[in-house]
């Protein structure tokens, strides 16, 4: 039984099942331990990875939605002239062409979630 184990015989395993027993472990049983949980983490980080790549929804996923001028003034509740002047401080202006600005709805989102009180 995994509470049952020696002292020196805990192992990724015990302290999984009962993460109250760290204070128990020796302190040249750490080290190891903790290269034993980084490795699992890489593993199933990586499978992760892997899995998200090849999943037809993380290939077809909506591209970034951009908003024009007036839609982002809108949303901010600024003046079109007040969002070109300051297009270039703005987190969440993207510029589509040499003389085409657009606006990320979800940067604009995660600017006004910021600024909020």
């Amino acid at each position: 039984m995994h509470a049952q184990r020696d002292l020196h015989a805990l192992d990724l395993a015990a302290l999984l099942d009962h993460p109250e027993r760290v204070a128990e472990v020796p302190a040249e049983q750490v080290p190891p331990l903790l290269c034993q949980l980084a490795a699992l983490q890489i593993v199933l980080a990586a499978r992760l990875t892997a899995e998200a790549m090849s999943s037809p929804a993380t290939c077809e996923r909506d591209p970034e939605k951009l908003l024009d001028v007036r839609q982002a003034a809108e949303r901010i509740g600024m003046s079109t002239d007040w969002l070109y002047r300051h297009k270039h401080k703005l987190p969440f202006t993207r510029l589509v062409g040499t003389r085409t600005v657009r606006f990320s709805d979800a940067g604009i989102t995660r600017w006004l979630a910021r600024r909020a009180p």
